[in-house]
């Protein structure tokens, strides 16, 4: 989805729409320019427009008219929304006005890409903050408009890459952003350490390790990657036969003492960010359930009793997606899976 600003009049037909901007209103106009290119408008769009997965995506006027462009005063930090609204007019304002001698000769297209890259990218900044979105808000957004959105109408003779299997990167990063996400839990005496254990075409198998002392979260992956052998001694730790089928039951988790581990397939999109973040949700909700049931066949269950799951109401900002997210308060605990 992209806008521009301009000062001109214009004729056009079907695709191309236009919003007047009343007299007086030019830099509400040009921060609207300016959003309407971030991709949090195509998030915004994806999940309210038809089109996206049923045809040729497109934003139909009445769509476009439902996105959200409130005022600074109706977010949550009014001061830090103004700075991002004025710092994204500014970038409207430079583009329509650049500072180019007369006698310049234009600028190939392929040269100003890089550029417009740069400028888009720093417009999607300025639109997390105009909006006032979180990390975890950002997480999926970025996720959404890099993986989902592309897989939804792929490209003949492509295939999307949230289709493809995960690469160590993608490990990496959604080790580090699950270990984030339940740091919140700990006091500063204790860390957290992932390591994959195991790994073959169709399952990985992350272990999670709380180690006394602060320290940073790091990540390993091992190089004898047994998955028969690991799925085997995970066995030992549960009262049931593990399932067949982990391609059904992508979210499994076993807890033995200290360690946590999470058996997943091993396609790209159960090790995106998002799905760190909805993961990290599910192990909070694990432990507050088994705290309530009286759940005392795990050192982890058995400590979880005292931890309480609160529902953040001071929020006015939320993104809110199927992946879940971390709108809770916690309570931070000492050194234990509980």
């Amino acid at each position: 989805m992209r806008a521009a600003f301009v000062e001109d009049p214009l004729t056009f037909q079907d695709i191309v729409q236009a919003i007047a901007v009343p007299p007086g209103d030019e830099h509400r106009g040009m921060l609207l320019a300016a959003l309407l290119n971030s991709r949090l408008m195509l998030w915004f769009a994806f999940h309210s427009t038809s089109s996206f997965g049923a045809e040729r995506p497109e934003v139909q006027q009445a769509e476009l008219l439902r996105l959200p462009f409130p005022a600074p005063d109706d977010l949550p930090d009014p001061e830090r929304s103004r700075a991002a609204a004025d710092a994204l007019a500014d970038l409207v304002e430079k583009q329509l006005r650049p500072p180019v001698p007369a006698s310049a000769r234009p600028v190939p297209v392929s040269a100003r890409r890089p550029e417009e890259r740069e400028l888009l990218a720093e417009i999607d900044g300025l639109a997390y903050e105009f909006f006032c979105l979180s990390e975890e808000e950002k997480i999926l957004v970025e996720d959404t408009v890099e993986h989902v959105i592309p897989a939804v109408q792929p490209g003949r003779g492509r295939s999307p890459a949230i289709w493809r299997s995960s690469t160590p990167r993608d490990r990496r990063e959604y080790a580090r952003t699950l270990t984030g996400a339940l740091a919140d839990w700990f006091e500063g005496d204790c860390s957290i350490g992932t390591r994959l254990v195991a790994r073959n075409d169709d399952l990985a198998i992350l272990r999670l390790s709380l180690r006394d002392g602060p320290g940073p979260s790091d990540y390993a992956e091992d190089d004898d990657q047994h998955v028969a052998a690991a799925l085997s001694r995970l066995a030992e730790h549960v009262d049931q036969p593990l399932p067949g089928n982990f391609q059904a039951l992508p979210d499994f988790r076993v807890f033995a003492g200290r360690d946590l581990f999470l058996v997943k397939p091993a396609g790209k999109r159960f090790w995106l960010r998002s799905a760190a973040l909805a993961d990290a949700n599910a192990i909070v909700v694990d432990l507050h359930m088994w705290s309530n049931s009286g759940n005392d066949h795990t050192a982890v269950a058995r400590a979880a009793a005292q931890r309480q799951v609160v529902r953040d109401q001071n929020r006015k900002c939320e993104i809110r997606s199927e992946t879940g997210r971390h709108s809770r308060k916690r309570r931070k605990r000492r050194g234990k899976w509980r």
